[in-house]
């Protein structure tokens, strides 16, 4: 007789058996072993019907999950090629966690696993996932306060700060966020999260999408008052903060970005200031606490 554990183990795994085209269960060798010896019919349903009744609550809960979480990666993807995506990944990755929130974490890395698919447009689609799930992240973490000039001390140039968690750093080769702000528009966007899109919007859709042009982007993704923005940045100064993020102390980081040839007519020695006072009041940079060590005494 099987332990109530392995019985659970194998419950699980029938459940997390991919749905055909039709969303039938479709149970491996394995599976239809267990199901005939575990789950006994009734008088209305066969053991592999009361089976496929929690194989599709589990498929269609996480599929919802995924449209609402990556609408702007349908939007550029259309719904065949999406729904073929998020099928694949559900099965190559089964849920782990408690919270869907967590689902779409592994999607930006499996989408560039299939780049000979997707091929130029690899980039294009793993960029949208990865800013959608950075939007995702920021909503979520905790907000820090702004800091404090008492706080900074009488020497901040020797200070190492490190990024607040609900700020996001992205570098795009395409203007994703002006393409989101556009989706929103009209109600485009709560569409495709809503699985529900007439001809009318579809062809909006396509239209906003088919006007999208390369562009280098420096972007931050991040939270202030319990809505999520996106921010474009000159790129010294999303090279400051990342240099910043990397750790280095604050005059250091200053020095890297001041020392580059292709910003000595820029002026920007003038506007580090302003820019470090900005990133201050809304808290995207904190001080980075340092651990103490002791030493025993000889």
């Amino acid at each position: 007789m099987n332990s109530l554990a392995q019985i659970q183990k194998d419950f699980l795994n029938c459940v997390k058996s991919p749905l055909n085209s039709k969303d039938r269960i479709q149970l491996n060798p394995k599976g239809v072993q267990w199901v005939k010896s575990e789950m006994k019919p009734n008088d209305r349903l066969s053991g592999e019907a009361r089976i496929e009744i929690y194989a599709r609550q589990y498929w269609f809960r996480i599929l919802e999950s995924l449209y609402d979480d990556f609408p702007g990666l349908r939007a550029l993807m259309g719904d065949l090629a999406f729904e073929r995506l998020i099928r694949e990944y559900i099965e190559k990755y089964p849920s782990r966690s408690y919270t869907l929130r967590d689902f779409g974490n592994r999607l930006p890395a499996y989408i560039l696993k299939e780049k000979k698919r997707y091929k130029t447009n690899s980039i294009l689609y793993f960029q949208m996932a990865t800013m959608e799930l950075a939007q995702l992240h920021v909503f979520d973490e905790k907000e820090e306060k702004p800091l404090s000039s008492k706080s900074l001390g009488s020497r901040p140039l020797n200070r190492r700060f490190q990024i607040a968690p609900h700020v996001r750093l992205m570098i795009l080769d395409y203007p994703l966020d002006e393409l989101q702000l556009k989706l929103n528009q009209g109600g485009v966007r709560e569409q495709l999260s809503n699985g529900v899109l007439d001809r009318r919007l579809r062809t909006k859709c396509r239209l906003i999408v088919g006007k999208l042009q390369k562009e280098k982007v420096f972007l931050a993704v991040h939270r202030h008052q319990y809505r999520v923005y996106f921010k474009r940045m000159e790129p010294w100064a999303f090279e400051l903060l990342q240099s910043l993020e990397s750790g280095k102390p604050l005059g250091k980081a200053i020095e890297i970005v001041l020392s580059q040839k292709k910003y000595l007519k820029q002026g920007i020695s003038d506007r580090v200031g302003d820019q470090f006072r900005e990133w201050s009041a809304l808290g995207w940079i904190q001080i980075l606490k340092s651990k103490t060590t002791f030493f025993k005494s000889q």
